[in-house]
């Protein structure tokens, strides 16, 4: 019985699926592409427009309906609202008229080379430049995501993916037909979504921020717990009428404000991925080669105007906000391309029967390419502005105050009694990484600054703010993770060994101080954090 179940389950289509995305991922990563380009192709190649070997079944459909619910998830705990208090205001003015600016160029363009005006509307829904894993992994790679840029652009991808996730409701309610319906509507989906937000942010501090901290030395059921909680606000809203998609953001949202959201998005995000690479293969699954190929013309002619002016309305934008030159300009071209989230509207709509799929062949033409590109533009950044430089304007009196200089510590060790005392001296700010739930707990008792996460998990580490570090000293006698963080560190980076093999490496290595004896810490640390005696 149960090799029957499982073979009507998990039909072969699945694994040729999930084979065929990874080698081309591989080739990907190779390349710079994000791996996002590599499931389109998958569908693509696999589907009707190539090989033909793959069909979209009840199953690969189940499954990759629950993947972009929970790609906003995770996107929901990426939003740490303190992060951008105090420029909130400048990206809430930019993102609203970066998208109605969008929104009346993606029209015209789509009016322009032959879409009727209904079609191209949805079409403009559809269109929005900034595709926030993309850029957002991008940036993270580059250690930019806690400059001024890379703030803005982190910002404004969010605040965008608020209005994606109302989109997408409406989409997904199928109920347009005339102005009074669309008002409707949209009032409608409005007022449940904020009454399911107010419900997700009221019960996630009263009762899953409880929860998820008496579990946190249990790292199995903390993964269940924080995917249940995603799972629960999917259901509601699907129950009362609303996306999954909408259900899954307001519920990651609202664990983002928490102190465990980091290492919850750590666990969470493989699953995502892998419900990920079947979601966007079934997109390249649905496609023919002529809903592909049909109005190949049109997205070429689309591509560089929606893209290039892109680009200049951003600049525009956020030197309107005074901000300095290099950094609008480096916001811009770092959103040069199609987000994934228009995409995933688009097929919505085809769900819904609001778009033809040759429409969808359209936007998926638009994605493939502004992302083949784009990327190298988030990646060589720094080389185009210079390049552009003489014919930017100079930026008299603009300040770019330097991220605060802060001491790192992962983890509080058997010598955190004698660290601590020249720490609090000398230190104006100190932020720690922590895995131990016990040792948070003392943490967050004592009101000090910290990230719960393993500081082996690259986001953990960067929420932490390592990269603008003033010093980074390691408690944690991790051997693995010390060589590592001194091959990236270097002269800023402090270890404990526990044997002088292991210190020899690290020094090896590049680690500025590697300290083997509990007595010989305070003589180092005085001297590398500002020569306290």
């Amino acid at each position: 019985m149960f090799v029957s179940v499982s073979a009507s389950l998990i039909p072969i289509d699945f694994a040729i699926i999930l084979v065929v995305a990874f080698l081309f991922a591989v080739l990907a990563s190779r390349t710079g592409q994000p791996t996002v380009i590599a499931y389109l192709i998958t569908g693509i190649v696999l589907g009707p427009v190539i090989l033909d070997l793959v069909e979209t079944t009840e199953f690969l459909h189940f499954i990759a309906e629950l993947g972009f619910p929970l790609l906003l998830f995770v996107t929901g705990l990426e939003m740490k609202l303190d992060s951008f208090k105090s420029i909130l205001g400048k990206l809430g003015r930019i993102a609203a008229l970066q998208v109605i600016t969008q929104q009346l160029l993606a029209f015209g363009v789509a009016y322009l080379v032959g879409f009727s005006a209904s079609t191209s509307f949805i079409i403009s829904l559809c269109t929005i430049f900034g595709a926030t894993p993309v850029v957002v992994k991008s940036l993270t790679d580059k250690h930019e995501t806690t400059t001024e840029s890379g703030r803005i652009d982190i910002g404004v991808l969010l605040l965008q993916d608020i209005f994606m996730v109302v989109i997408l409701a409406f989409f997904a309610s199928g109920e347009i037909s005339g102005m009074q319906d669309f008002a409707m509507t949209l009032g409608r989906i409005l007022f449940l979504g904020l009454a399911l937000g107010g419900a997700a942010f009221i019960s996630s501090r009263a009762v899953e921020s409880e929860l998820l901290r008496s579990l946190a030395d249990n790292q199995h059921a903390f993964f269940i717990q924080g995917i249940a909680w995603g799972f629960l606000f999917i259901a509601l809203a699907d129950t009362i009428g609303l996306s999954l998609e909408i259900g899954g953001f307001l519920a990651g949202i609202s664990l983002g404000q928490v102190p465990y959201s980091v290492e919850l998005k750590e666990k969470v995000r493989p699953l995502t991925n892998l419900l990920l690479a079947v979601f966007f293969a079934r997109i390249g699954l649905s496609l023919s080669a002529q809903d592909l190929l049909l109005y190949w013309p049109a997205a070429l002619i689309a591509i560089p105007i929606l893209s290039v002016s892109g680009v200049i309305v951003m600049y525009v934008l956020t030197r309107w906000q005074n901000f300095s030159a290099k950094v609008s300009f480096k916001s811009s071209i770092n959103l040069a391309m199609m987000s994934e989230f228009g995409l995933v509207a688009g097929a919505v709509a085809v769900d819904q029967n609001l778009l033809a799929p040759s429409v969808l062949g359209y936007l998926t033409l638009i994605k493939l390419i502004t992302n083949g590109y784009a990327v190298y533009f988030i990646k060589y950044n720094e080389r185009i502005y210079q390049f552009f430089k003489p014919w930017l304007p100079e930026d008299n009196n603009t300040s770019n105050p330097k991220p605060e200089q802060h001491t790192v510590v992962f983890g509080n060790s058997r010598l955190d009694h004698v660290v601590r005392p020249i720490l609090d001296e000398v230190c104006d700010k100190i932020v720690f990484v922590e895995a131990d739930p016990h040792e948070m707990r003392k943490l967050e008792r004592a009101g000090e600054t910290f990230v719960f996460g393993n500081p082996r998990h690259a986001e953990v580490r960067r929420e932490a703010g390592v990269k603008d570090a003033k010093v980074v000293i390691s408690l944690e006698e991790d051997f693995e993770l010390d060589k590592a963080m001194a091959d990236e560190f270097k002269e800023r980076y402090v270890a404990v060994a526990n044997d002088k093999d292991e210190a020899d490496e690290l020094l090896r290595r590049g680690a500025d101080h590697v300290i083997l004896e509990g007595n010989a810490i305070k003589s180092v640390l005085t001297r590398k954090l500002g020569g306290v005696q």
